[in-house]
């Protein structure tokens, strides 16, 4: 006969004694039938309350960061399957600080609803630009290449003339 060891954790997410009391007396019968755990039972207790409050305020705290408040309840709905600890807000955040810095995001009409952005998990987006990159460099432009008659007409590029052989 050989032995068998079980390791098993319960996390129940209630807060009717009644029902941890049923589960801690079946979670005892099962081992004292078989002997051979390793391991203590844990079982953790979830207050479901508590835990909606915790993510309202870290929801809160990110809502007031947001530049653009529409459609709060759909953007609560996302935070809630995006965020689930402190931990999480602190990278939204750093990284909502990051776009708040970004050219699109100085036009209200342009940043996105909160809902689309952590949907679509923008916090991971790559913010390094054209323009970053060439941050520090001066753009440059010779002017000789184009020609306007007049102030009202197009100003167009010179297309460079043939030079003629003559020998």
């Amino acid at each position: 006969m050989s032995k068998v060891k079980i390791r098993f954790e319960v996390v129940l997410k209630t807060e009717d004694e009644d029902e941890v009391i049923g589960i801690k007396e079946a979670m005892a019968y099962f081992v004292e039938e078989w002997k051979d755990i390793e391991k203590p039972i844990k079982i953790e207790i979830i207050d479901p309350q508590k835990e909606q409050s915790e993510i309202e305020a870290m929801f809160e705290e990110f809502w007031k960061e947001y530049p653009r408040k529409v459609n709060k309840v759909n953007s609560f709905k996302a935070f809630k399957k995006v965020c689930k600890d402190r931990k999480m807000l602190d990278s939204l955040l750093m990284a909502l600080a990051q776009h708040k810095r970004t050219e699109q995001w100085k036009t209200a009409s342009l940043i996105p609803h909160a809902s689309t952005w952590l949907n679509g998990h923008r916090w991971e987006d790559d913010l390094t630009t054209l323009a970053d990159k060439l941050e520090g460099q001066k753009a440059s432009y010779n002017l000789d290449k184009f020609e306007q008659k007049s102030l009202t007409d197009e100003v167009v590029y010179k297309r460079r003339e043939k030079k003629e052989n003559v020998s």
